[in-house]
């Protein structure tokens, strides 16, 4: 597999070296940015002609791709050991607005052949993305203790005695969904997309899609439904309308708030999935999006460190944990 010299970075991500899998998934990253390289670029093409290139570029790298497959395969069909399946390929996900490629599968010893098309800047692999670890383990669940009210520690009450509590601003929450009929956020929620079913219904994982499912209720610990979306949302916007005991109000009450369903059953999800959230979600005009992710990857080029950085560059503004897993170094998980 192809190497770069190091001052040149990577082309092809070395954890795809080691792969023992027949089928890779991966995320291509194509030359064209689709973006301006720089403030200082001669060529000022407009977002249309900008869009239009990278289109173009995507449209030429899948019909190259598949000439290339097909040219092999030809030559292997008079062979006994002739398998149709080890020259296909299939595509995903494809990203236009902050990141220019796609996220596909494809047989793991042709991915060689990706470079082929000549327009593939980068590859890499598909990484599963989880629920920081230990994420809730700092609440405190005791009971009849009064819970100290947390806006002021960092000076939000100023702000809300002030009347700004986050009007007319939107915010994405990428994460494992939302329960948008919580009394504290039906108020607020606005809508947004689901990554994992595909649909418009970003709706946490719930008992009783785990009782229709068949599947176990829990894996290595992590429960089948989820409920960290719903946490993060109201950290951000929970607006409570009644005097419950333990209500608590969010940071920013009164924004727009929407969700991006990433993450699935057991707090599982994929890079591609985050990095089709942070297309969507810029798309959709966000001001600010959230994500308070997890992941092992730890590299300032991956897939998903190029879509939040060039979602900043739009003039969104990206929110992201740094996980859990530190204080050693490279422990903050992509982006």
């Amino acid at each position: 597999i192809k190497r770069l010299t190091p001052q040149e970075g990577f082309i092809i991500d070395p954890s795809l070296l080691s792969l023992k899998d027949k089928t890779a998934h991966v995320i291509v990253e194509l030359k064209t940015s689709p973006l301006e390289e720089t403030q200082q670029s001669k060529s000022k093409a407009s977002p249309k002609e900008k869009k239009q290139k990278v289109r173009g570029e995507q449209a030429f790298f899948k019909q190259r791709l598949t000439e290339l497959f097909t040219e092999k395969a030809s030559k292997q069909k008079s062979s006994q050991t002739f398998n149709q399946q080890a020259f296909q390929f299939d595509i995903k996900q494809t990203y236009e607005n902050v990141f220019n490629g796609m996220a596909m599968t494809i047989p793991t010893n042709q991915i060689n052949t990706l470079l082929q098309t000549g327009v593939v800047k980068r590859i890499w692999k598909d990484n599963e993305v989880r629920l920081p670890k230990n994420e809730l383990s700092t609440l405190d669940q005791s009971e009849g203790k009064a819970i100290p009210p947390a806006l002021p520690h960092i000076g939000v009450d100023r702000l809300h005695s002030e009347g700004l509590k986050g009007q007319g601003i939107k915010v994405g929450v990428l994460d494992t969904g939302i329960d948008y009929n919580h009394p504290d956020l039906k108020d607020s929620y606005k809508g947004g997309y689901d990554f994992v079913d595909n649909d418009a219904d970003p709706m946490e994982s719930t008992p009783a899609d785990q009782k229709a499912s068949g599947e176990p209720e829990s894996i290595d610990g992590n429960p089948f439904v989820t409920e960290h979306g719903t946490h993060v949302a109201g950290t951000i916007a929970s607006n409570p309308n009644n005097n419950v005991e333990y209500a608590m109000t969010g940071v920013a009450p009164k924004v727009d708030l929407y969700a991006y369903r990433v993450l699935g059953p057991y707090g599982s999800g994929s890079d591609s999935s985050v990095i089709a959230g942070i297309e969507r979600a810029v798309e959709d005009g966000m001001d600010v999006i959230n994500l308070s992710l997890g992941n092992n990857s730890n590299n300032s080029l991956s897939a998903t460190s190029v879509a939040i950085n060039n979602a900043a560059l739009q003039g969104v503004v990206p929110v992201v944990a740094g996980g859990n897993a530190g204080p050693n170094p490279g422990t903050l998980g992509s982006p």
